[in-house]
């Protein structure tokens, strides 16, 4: 009986020590996938000066 319940005690670390490490990836990719978000959003961003300073240069050229 004594070896069913060292046993079993060693299997609820397991399973625990799985859990914390399940936890760790899903917050690992939660960062990951906010860090995305924020480059794309920084890559929009960046997209939409680009295009303002192609339509200044555009401008600029027509105007002279």
């Amino acid at each position: 009986m004594a070896a069913l319940a060292s046993q079993l005690r060693e299997e609820k670390d397991i399973v625990l020590a799985k859990e914390k490490e399940i936890k760790a990836l899903r917050l690992k990719v939660r960062n990951q996938d906010e860090a995305g978000m924020m480059a794309s959003s920084e890559n929009v961003s960046l997209r939409e000066q680009l295009e303002r300073r192609e339509e200044e240069i555009c401008d600029l050229k027509c105007a002279a």
